[in-house]
């Protein structure tokens, strides 16, 4: 089995991992998860969600502002304008609720994760 990441820079949510999430609630997330190989983010309402089954220690949802190609990291530094980049915090929260996550131990803010899958 291989593995790929990718590195992501998002302003969202990032909340622990639930371990017995049903397959409902998995459907719901599964729309907002992009793909690996493709460069393109956001694939529903602006917002992304990382689901880390790997090592069942997150989940990210959020409004993704860079993203590295798979397996490859950052190759230049880079500045994100935290003050345009645009996220929707109450959709955030709607799909936790959606989903029957608690926010519990959850963090709101600019999130840097290399995401494993």
């Amino acid at each position: 089995m291989s593995v790929r990441f990718n590195t992501y820079v998002m302003r969202g949510l990032l909340l622990p991992y639930k371990k017995d999430m049903t397959d409902d609630q998995r459907e719901i997330l599964e729309e907002y998860q992009d793909s690996p190989f493709s460069p393109d983010t956001n694939p529903k309402d602006g917002l992304t969600a990382l689901v880390d089954g790997m090592d069942g220690k997150y989940i990210a949802i959020g409004h993704v502002v860079a993203k590295t190609r798979a397996n490859e990291g950052f190759g230049d530094a880079m500045a994100v304008d935290y003050l345009t980049a645009k996220y929707n915090s109450s959709r955030m929260l709607d799909i936790v609720r959606e989903c029957g996550l608690s926010i519990d131990g959850a963090k709101l803010g600019w999130l840097i994760i290399s995401h494993y899958r």
